[in-house]
């Protein structure tokens, strides 16, 4: 969805399949040095940890790490009923509408071209998320074409 909305927007994913490796370097034999730690998630980029817990769960294992000012920690927050599975992503605020959102607000102040046009590419974010609930109420399933895996795009 970013690539279609905003080509300006560069990113990087990093899929965490450890958790322990967040752990303040030397709280864990798989904790990550402060260096390797710093490769992966930078000195001065904002990070967002898009978590299927609870966040405070991840808070306690960065807790430690240098400049957690920047960083921001989504994850499950009770809210909703038994619904679809997308929607409790959104009503959680951990979908791929809440990342995107992250990802252009946090790149207004760094990139001019992605500045120039966040307002407009939130607001058709949040145009796609009015449909996706009319879409629900009208169906009380998920769109088909929910859960596919985006493309890759090799360099």
């Amino acid at each position: 969805m970013l690539r279609a909305l905003c080509p300006a927007l560069r990113l990087r994913v990093v899929n965490v399949t450890d958790l322990m490796v967040l752990g303040e370097s030397g709280s864990h034999p798989h904790a990550l040095s402060d260096d390797e730690f710093t490769k992966l998630f930078t000195e001065e980029k904002p990070v967002l940890f898009n978590y299927h817990g609870y966040s405070t769960e991840l808070r306690g294992l960065l807790f430690g790490r240098p400049r957690l000012d920047r960083v921001v920690v989504q994850g499950y927050q009770e809210e909703g009923t038994t619904t679809t599975p997308l929607a409790m992503l959104v009503l959680n605020k951990v979908s791929r509408y809440d990342v995107a959102k992250f990802a252009i607000q946090a790149a207004r102040g760094a990139n001019p071209e992605v500045d120039s046009v966040a307002d407009r590419l939130l607001q058709e974010i949040d145009n796609r998320i009015e449909d996706f609930w009319k879409f629900i109420n009208e169906n009380g399933k998920d769109p088909d074409d929910a859960f596919e895996k985006p493309q890759l795009i090799e360099k």
